[in-house]
């Protein structure tokens, strides 16, 4: 179903069913979220420059089926949820921490998603779990860098 407004379009996506807008291709992956919708997290490619980059927010790590499903397809750069921080989330809990973002990368690399190129990105952080510095330092040994406000990549 699609809605139009005088300056934009709007059209329902569907877990697994690529979407092209111009120069970008859209790949809506299925999230544990909110179990009373369908929530998506999303793999975007830059069709010009051949760059990817996977989305993964709003989810628990329980998302195998939309891991496998990107199987084999290179990115550039990661953006995990990671609200919870250093924590552990459980399932059901509907969000990440570094731990479970730890898991989630190892999967990624298994199906040959993320590489040592890769830059993996964690954000959506809850804001009363630690002090920018710490956290940073303590992402960065495991090889994930923190976002904060105004962050700019270049892939």
């Amino acid at each position: 179903r699609e809605v139009t407004r005088p300056h934009f379009a709007a059209k329902k996506l569907t877990a697994f069913e690529a979407v092209e807008d111009g120069e970008y291709r859209f790949i809506p992956l299925r999230a544990k979220h909110d179990p009373s919708l369908e929530c998506l997290f999303y793999l975007v490619e830059d069709k010009r420059e051949n760059k990817r980059v996977l989305y993964i927010h709003d989810t628990e790590n329980d998302i195998d089926d939309s891991l496998d499903f990107i199987s084999g397809i290179r990115c550039d750069m990661v953006s995990f949820d990671c609200t919870m921080a250093r924590g552990f989330v459980k399932k059901g809990e509907r969000h990440m921490g570094i731990q479970n973002d730890i898991l989630v990368r190892d999967r990624l690399i298994k199906n040959g998603v993320i590489d040592s190129q890769t830059r993996l990105v964690c954000s959506h952080i809850c804001h009363h779990k630690g002090f920018y510095d710490d956290l940073a330092r303590d992402f960065a040994k495991e090889g994930f860098e923190l976002a904060y406000d105004g962050m700019i990549i270049e892939l």
